[in-house]
């Protein structure tokens, strides 16, 4: 340090000249603040980008799971969509005959599980059970016939899960002369699904027949669900006249069968 109150920095090489600079004491000062102040500012930097880091990732994923929920409020849309265009179609006097018609088997098939369940009691419920059989005899309890001998057997349900025939809903109409069709291709895999869906009808006598169906109700290529809104198929002659029992549902992707259910007529969307 000189008497100017200065520092002398030399720069020195072995194969050139000296270089010789002169700093004062206050540039000295202000070079530490600034290397202070970097340090301060680099620290708050990655301490905010961190923060902002951690945010932006739990945003993602509400973000994520927000995309989820609009898609199944979409769909539940969808369902709500068809609901009401069936109830639009329908007549409402119907609709209710349906539903009491429904209740009506619901408390035939509860009164016969009583009715069972008091028959095979021990002895000491001997007065709960008969009164519960006396109450069960009361009402008008149909037993399905079975059918007739030499009848061939219907097939086995299957469910591989990758579809699924959803809200399906279906009618005789025109004095059993039509059936009336809603509902609902639905695809439970998670990539991109092609195939057809064939209806058939089954008959008092296990027949099974063949529904025609238009390409736009059959077959589907979809990545989640496609709606067929309520349309009508004659029915062929011989299963005129209330011969028609059941419905049973086969779904093909490709050419090989992935869904069969059968159905009892008439049947409610749930």
């Amino acid at each position: 340090m000189s008497q100017t109150g200065k520092y002398t920095l030399l720069l020195m090489r072995d194969d050139s000249s000296v270089h010789r600079l002169r700093i004062s004491l206050g540039w000295l000062k202000i070079l530490l603040a600034f290397i202070i102040l970097l340090l301060i500012f680099g620290s708050v930097a990655i301490w905010l980008s961190t923060n902002l880091w951690f945010e932006n990732r739990q945003l993602r994923t509400e973000a994520q799971a927000l995309k989820q929920e609009t898609s199944l409020l979409h769909v539940r849309l969808e369902r709500l969509s068809t609901f009401e265009k069936i109830l639009q179609n329908t007549d409402p006097k119907e609709v209710s005959d349906m539903l009491s018609r429904i209740s009506i088997m619901q408390g035939r098939q509860a009164a016969v599980s009583a009715a069972e369940a008091t028959a095979n009691g021990t002895q000491s419920a001997g007065s709960s059970a008969s009164g519960a059989t006396e109450a069960a005899s009361l009402l008008p309890v149909v037993v399905p016939q079975s059918p007739p001998a030499g009848t061939p057997a219907l097939p086995q349900p299957l469910n591989e899960g990758k579809v699924a025939l959803e809200n399906l809903s279906a009618r005789l109409v025109n004095s059993n002369a039509d059936i009336e069709l809603a509902y609902e291709m639905a695809n439970l895999s998670n990539s991109r699904v092609e195939g057809r869906v064939i209806l058939h009808i089954v008959t008092q006598d296990n027949d099974i027949i063949p529904l025609p169906l238009r390409s736009s109700a059959s077959l589907f290529a979809m990545t989640s669900r496609k709606i067929v809104p309520r349309f009508t198929v004659s029915l062929p002659e011989k299963a005129r006249g209330g011969a028609v029992v059941s419905l049973m549902v086969e779904m093909f992707l490709e050419d090989h069968l992935s869904t069969r259910s059968i159905h009892t007529l008439p049947i409610v969307p749930e």
